[in-house]
Formats: structure tokens, C-alpha cells, sequence
């Protein structure tokens, strides 16, 4: 019997080949599974990247682009309108896409002898609009929110102040907005109406002149 333990002791310090081949074989497995989920975590990484880049430049591609146009010569320093007396501009909208844009319009003209930065349409009413690609659209008004006095009549009849027109529209997730800044002419004969002058300039305010 003591022959048979001293030949048993050995065979059992002897390394279990078997039990190392199956912790390599699940090693390597555990390797090749998690480079393979990286693997698939990147692509779908890049597949996602790759989605927003065709959308963003399906939507350039296709989207409506909408952009309001000032008609400086309609100014009228006094007319009647359905708000009372007011000063009013027109301005036209244009799209220079290739669809049409159900929009929201918000429009306001200043008139004022102190310099201001931007201006304020939310007291405005909103206007709705379908914009046609290179259709000719019905002009809006831009009216002041109160009636110009006497005194505001005659100063822009001799050039002071200056006349402000801010415009916003909305339309399928997109914003234009637009403040341009009017001098005016010192040359206006009596009763006739004031004139803009033109080139107009933006309004100072970094964020009165916006488009995405």
C-alpha cells in the first residue's frame, strides 16, 4: 500500500492540462467577445454619425429658406391703418427653397430720435403665411405700435431720428429674424410724406439679425 501512495503523490502534483486548455479556451472567448463589442460599439458609433450627416444635408437640400425684403419706398410717416394711425412699411417674404413654408410672421417699425439696439415685435399680432418657392407674395405692413405726433411727423420730415424695422419669422423649426436701422432724408418737402434713406444697417444688438 505504501508503493501505491508514493506512486499516486506525484500524478496529483502533476499540472491538469485539461483545466488549463478550458481557462485559456474561455480567456481567449472573453478576448474575442469584448473586441467584438467594441467593434460593434464603434460602427454604430460612425452608422449614427454618418445618419445625422445625411439628414442634416437632406434637410440643406430640401428645406424651405425663408427671408423678409424691406420696400423702404412705402414708408408713410402717417396713414390710417387697422390699428389707427400709424407709421408703416411693407416688406414681401421670399423663399429660396425648394419648399413651401407654413409661416409665422411678427413685424414692428420704431420710429424714435434716440438710438436702440433692437426692436420688440412680441406686442405684435402674428401673421400667417404659406411661402411658395419663387412666388410673389402679397406685401405685410410693419406699423408702429402707437401714433406718430405732430412733432414726430416734423422731425422726420427734416431727418432726425431714425426709422427701425424688425421682422421674425417662424416656419417648420426655423427662425429669420431681421432689424435693420433707416436714416432719413432732410430734404422732405412740407405735407409730403418722410423718405427712408438707404443702404439701411443692422441694428447693433449681435441678436437682432438671425437665421438657422
Amino acid at each position: 500500500m505504501a508503493e501505491t501512495d508514493e506512486n499516486q503523490q506525484p500524478r496529483n502534483s502533476e499540472p491538469n492540462w485539461v483545466e488549463k486548455w478550458t481557462l485559456c479556451t474561455s480567456v481567449a472567448t472573453f478576448l474575442v467577445l469584448a473586441a467584438t463589442l467594441v467593434a460593434v460599439i464603434c460602427y454604430v458609433g460612425q452608422m449614427k454619425t454618418a445618419n445625422g450627416l445625411t439628414r442634416e444635408t437632406l434637410d440643406a437640400q430640401t428645406r424651405p429658406y425663408v427671408f423678409p425684403r424691406v420696400d423702404y419706398q412705402t414708408f408713410q410717416g402717417s396713414t390710417a391703418t387697422s390699428e389707427g394711425t400709424r407709421s408703416t412699411v411693407h416688406f414681401t417674404l421670399v423663399n429660396f427653397g425648394k419648399f413651401p413654408a407654413a409661416s409665422e410672421i411678427k413685424s414692428r417699425l420704431v420710429y424714435t430720435r434716440a438710438e436702440i439696439t433692437s426692436v420688440d415685435v412680441n406686442t405684435s399680432p402674428v401673421i400667417h403665411r404659406f411661402i411658395f418657392p419663387t412666388e410673389v407674395q402679397q406685401p405685410i405692413q410693419a406699423i408702429s405700435e402707437t401714433e406718430p405726433t405732430p412733432g414726430d411727423l416734423e422731425d422726420m420730415g427734416k431727418g432726425r431720428g431714425h426709422v427701425y424695422v424688425g421682422i421674425v419669422v417662424n416656419y417648420r423649426g426655423h427662425m429669420t429674424k431681421i432689424c435693420q436701422k433707416y436714416a432719413l432724408d432732410d430734404t422732405t418737402q412740407p405735407r409730403q410724406q418722410p423718405t427712408l434713406i438707404v443702404p439701411s444697417e443692422p441694428c447693433s444688438d449681435p441678436n437682432s439679425n438671425y437665421a438657422n
